[in-house]
């Protein structure tokens, strides 16, 4: 079925998210059927025998459909009596398990940003299971910050006893969640099959500037001379540069050359790898590569006193041996490759680098709420000059406003280590002007943890929702810990107080709009 757009979607999803507020939410603009999974025009042909065009992992998907091993379950259901989390204590490459569509394009570009956890986090309202399994993602479509709401409902393989798609990885489900987002915008979990990397990274970075705020470089493996260029840019952006990461497209006609060659190695054709590191021992160029599968097809030359998931290509036996028992750090779906062979048996890497770091927090005021949010903010001084805040108010629709009317923000900065208050400012932000940009200076070499407090507030009555959109921005990474949203007036000091019970700092003294704590 065809999603129209994500105004559309959002249009639907606002009135099915106000009449089922006390039940658990059903998304009925992409339902919990085999439309969202195949399309409806698909789907028409599946049931009429029509002649289709299927990639191999659907041609075995229509088959258990038809033999009815399709089913839809809620996480609650996949994980039975299981607890399960939105995101557990750690963000890696290894949370990224692939399902039985062609998405490894999406799926590389997820586990590279995997190294700065913070870009996952904030395409997540929050990071907690909610009680009515209702979930608003934001991504970034034609250069605007959307939202996109879902339920908790994921196809689900009853012969197979387990999702169809992404597997969730021990107890997390945020990886499901957001490659349902993507099959939501898509139209279909079907037409999520094949795509651009680069589309992806555009779409996850929620940046107002994609132009300056990233880079990347194509590189082709197609002479020695260049690979030999290429092999040095890749050392040195792994070496050098924190901020970037490599994905790895292999070759096609593998299975033919393999013939012709009688060469050992299990290398899935046209599909994209990530490259978790890149280094050199005793003379040998070697690459730590990933499957974004979270496992490889078993190699006759390694599987010896190691998991068979892991594995290693090389033209030496001897090195093999010697080496099998120093692997034990790797983890499922990695392995490691020689450069030459993987100039023969890979065709491009891709390298992106986050020149300008962007973490955003949308946050949504209403008549039930003014607000409160607490960002948990990691920074490294002694790379940091300054950090700038951007402050937006975006209407849901438009509305008649009042010259004087604006919205109160103060927002303090507090040091983790002793509580103390680092800055302390106050900001009226106006109908009219709709906007605030905000310089903070960080006193270099200094290295501690902040607490960012926004605290919000109007001196007018609230008739209307608006969405705040709070984004920090940096050359470095922001390494946000945690960020919380409090919504109830009459607790707000109470929780103020409770999150930074060691502040001697009189909340009281705010300005705010009359007994907005009582």
């Amino acid at each position: 079925m065809g999603c129209g757009t994500i105004d559309d979607i959002n249009k639907n999803i606002t009135q099915n998210k106000n009449s089922e507020t006390q039940n658990f939410y059903i998304d009925k603009s992409f339902p919990p059927s085999n439309i969202s999974i195949f399309g409806k025009e698909n789907l028409e042909k599946i049931n009429s025998d029509k002649k289709i065009s299927f990639c191999k992992y659907y041609k075995r998907l229509i088959k258990d459909y038809k033999q009815n091993h399709i089913k839809w379950k809620r996480a609650s259901d996949i994980f039975k009596n299981e607890k399960y989390v939105l995101f557990s204590n750690e963000i890696s490459p290894k949370n990224i398990i692939q399902g039985s569509i062609g998405n490894c394009y999406f799926l590389t570009i997820v586990s590279g940003l995997t190294k700065f956890p913070s870009l996952i986090y904030q395409l997540f309202n929050c990071l907690n299971v909610t009680e009515n399994c209702f979930y608003e993602l934001y991504l970034n479509i034609n250069n605007k910050i959307s939202k996109v709401h879902l339920d908790d409902y994921f196809p689900y393989n009853t012969r197979k006893n387990r999702p169809i798609f992404c597997k969730p990885y021990k107890n997390e489900i945020w990886l499901m969640l957001l490659e349902k987002a993507w099959a939501k915008i898509k139209g279909s979990y079907y037409n999520m099959d094949n795509g651009s990397p680069i589309d992806v990274l555009k779409s996850l970075l929620l940046s107002s500037n994609l132009k300056e705020d990233i880079s990347y470089g194509f590189y082709s493996l197609n002479n020695d001379n260049n690979n030999n260029k290429i092999w040095n840019i890749m050392m040195d952006k792994m070496n050098n540069n924190d901020n970037s990461f490599m994905i790895c497209l292999s070759k096609g006609n593998l299975r033919h050359k393999k013939k012709l060659n009688n060469l050992n190695y299990s290398i899935v054709e046209k599909h994209f790898y990530n490259i978790i590191k890149v280094f050199e021992e005793e003379g040998k160029k070697l690459i730590l590569i990933r499957n974004p599968w979270g496992f490889n097809l078993k190699n006759k030359n390694y599987n010896k006193n190691k998991k068979d998931l892991n594995f290693i290509i090389d033209d030496s036996e001897e090195y093999l041996e010697e080496k099998k028992d120093d692997l034990s750090f790797l983890e499922e779906g990695e392995f490691i490759i020689d450069f030459n062979y993987f100039c023969y048996l890979f065709e491009e890497i891709q390298i992106y680098e986050i020149k300008k770091f962007s973490f955003n927090i949308i946050y949504n005021l209403n008549k039930a709420n003014s607000g409160i949010n607490i960002i948990y903010l990691r920074i490294n001084n002694k790379k940091f000059k300054e950090i700038k805040i951007k402050i937006k108010i975006i209407y849901e629709e438009e509305i008649d406003y009042v010259e004087k009317q604006f919205i109160n923000l103060d927002l303090l900065i507090i040091r983790k280590d002793n509580m103390e208050i680092y800055k302390k400012t106050n900001y009226k932000i106006y109908l009219n002007k709709l906007e605030i940009e905000l310089l903070l200076p960080i006193e270099p070499n200094l290295s501690f943890d902040y607490y960012f407090c926004f605290l919000f507030s109007c001196n007018f009555s609230i008739k209307h929702n608006f969405d705040i959109n709070i984004n920090f921005q940096s050359e470095n990474y922001l390494d946000v810990i945690n960020y919380k949203q409090y919504y109830d007036n009459k607790n707000s000091l109470k929780i103020i107080k409770r999150e930074f019970p060691d502040s001697q700092f009189d909340f009281t003294r705010l300005k705010y709009k009359e007994n907005i704590f009582d």
